[in-house]
């Protein structure tokens, strides 16, 4: 009898995750190709001009997948909105300025900066030149001796001093020491002296200007950084302008590197110079978005299912339309939405609750999802799994016999029990090829680090990240709707809703059974 009973509770838990499992493939039913073309053609439009974090086009992405929650019955947030909004600086050099009391300087023509994260205004009577910027015990040279930059604004040139026949002091073979490209040991020496601020002196100013000029006119996105206050401001000017405050103490740029050359020791030289520095910076915001299907008998616990809303916006007169990277996630997100509501509906609703989060900023650096991790609008540790959809619309070339794939990217890095089920769920809704290319840890590309799930993964929570591959329109203004495959996105997208309805309903919440130290 004991057996009997065993055996009957059993095949009771079987034909319930069978049940189950007929359910959640009956609602993906919803996430159809004709309704994911539906939301693509708005969001991959003209009219939202590529949807550009902090642009007027993602505004407008962001107020169309607002009003599809809405009209899905899903509830505001406690501010009233479906809107997480976050806010950003903008790093643009252009808005800082170097002044002496006898010249003004311009920004790119004499100077740039490479980050500008906080607003600083900073003034010096003397600027210390410390010659190459090298403290080297190893070989005996040491450009700060006898002299104290505490406080002050410190000079210095790039590279490393050269023998008459140009080959390198500091090496037997006359090749480059590390010294030669040692940007970031240069400064981290001035900051260790308490330097108030660098001069980096740039031999080929023009090159090294003209190769990041795009980025530095249109500007670097990033969230409000409280340590950025304590960043060390470095300005990389020309030879020109380092002349200027060189000519002081007699010297020229040449003059010194020829009396370095000759003496084959460092001296530093105080020049007596007044300096202004004023850095000012430019706020914006952005917004993520969220959709929140309640659950019910575990309703507290959350499964996030993400993708992201931006891409690059427009270049000129030409738009980048981000089809694939990342609409066919967000179209997704708002059909699986779609499914899981018409469940509810028939009351078939989720026990766990489902929050769709389309964000913003992830083309920016992973942003959105950034700030989400750090200002939770549902705890962390009731988030049960993230899963992530970024690109599911094309084929890669590895696929072209085979569009029915997608590649799986950490499902065992956190859980054994979460890579289970999307298998489980495959077998049973899709028959997809699950790829684990991208999930090796020698993977060249380190994919696992580079869509908004890793920052779930970071707070232990497990995580998929569902992938097609690049293709040769990525980050073009060719990837255009016209070249989605809608089928293959529907059914990767069941595939999703799938996983999250077994998470969503299994009486035991997933467990973090893996170890991962995230190293890249």
């Amino acid at each position: 009898m004991k057996k009997l009973i065993v055996t009957l509770q059993l095949l009771l838990v079987f034909f319930t995750a069978v049940a189950q499992d007929s359910t959640a493939v009956f609602f993906s039913n919803y996430i159809s190709p004709s309704l994911i073309k539906q939301h693509l053609e708005v969001l991959a439009s003209d009219s939202l001009e590529g949807r550009e974090t902090a642009a007027p086009g993602m505004v407008k992405a962001a107020n169309y997948v607002s009003s599809q929650y809405e009209k899905l019955g899903l509830p505001t947030l406690a501010n009233g909105t479906r809107f997480q909004e976050f806010p950003l600086v903008n790093l643009i050099a252009g808005m800082m300025t170097i002044d002496t009391r006898k010249k003004s300087y311009k920004q790119s023509g004499d100077f740039f900066f490479t980050d500008n994260s906080a607003e600083l205004q900073l003034e010096a009577t003397d600027i210390v030149f410390v010659g190459y910027g090298i403290v080297d015990s190893t070989i005996g040279w040491n450009d700060y001796s006898d002299v104290d930059v505490n406080g002050k604004v410190v000079m210095f040139l790039e590279g490393e001093p050269m023998k008459k026949d140009g080959s390198a002091q500091f090496t037997k073979s006359g090749a480059e020491s590390p010294w030669a490209i040692g940007r970031q040991k240069k400064i981290q020496l001035a900051k260790d002296r308490n330097a108030k601020a660098v001069l980096f002196v740039q031999k080929d100013y023009k090159k090294n200007y003209e190769r990041i000029s795009r980025w530095l006119v249109s500007g670097r996105l990033a969230l409000p950084d409280e340590e950025a206050k304590q960043i060390i401001p470095v300005a990389y000017i020309t030879p020109e302008m380092a002349n200027d405050f060189l000519q002081h103490a007699g010297y020229t740029v040449s003059s010194y590197e020829k009396r370095i050359t000759k003496k084959k020791k460092s001296f530093a030289l105080t020049l007596n110079q007044d300096i202004s520095i004023t850095s000012k910076i430019s706020k914006t915001s952005c917004r993520n978005v969220l959709g929140y299907v309640e659950g019910s008998s575990l309703k507290d616990e959350v499964i996030v299912i993400s993708a992201h809303l931006d891409h690059l916006g427009k270049r000129g007169d030409k738009i980048y339309y981000g089809a694939d990277d990342d609409g066919s996630g967000s179209a997704s997100l708002l059909a699986m939405a779609e499914a899981f509501v018409q469940a509810k509906k028939a009351g078939k609703g989720p026990q766990r609750s489902i929050l769709f989060l389309n964000f913003s900023g992830e083309e920016k650096g992973l942003l959105g999802s950034e700030f989400y991790t750090q200002n939770p609008v549902f705890p962390l540790e009731k988030t049960v799994a993230n899963l992530n959809i970024d690109m599911i619309g094309r084929l890669d070339s590895a696929h072209a016999s085979n569009p029915d794939y997608t590649y799986i990217i950490g499902s065992d890095k956190l859980s054994t029990q979460l890579h289970r089920i999307n298998e489980e769920a495959n077998k049973f809704c899709c028959n997809l090829e699950l790829d684990y290319k991208y999930n090796d840890p020698s993977d060249k590309m380190k994919l696992y680090y580079r869509s908004d799930h890793y920052n779930f993964a970071k707070n232990k929570i497990p995580v998929i990240f569902y992938f097609t591959g690049i293709h040769d329109d990525y980050h073009k203004p060719t990837d255009t709707i016209d070249k989605i495959d809608f089928d293959k996105t529907s059914k990767i997208a069941k595939l999703v809703f799938n996983t999250a309805w077994q998470l969503a309903n299994q009486p035991e919440r997933i467990v973090v059974d893996v170890e991962n130290d995230f190293k890249e």
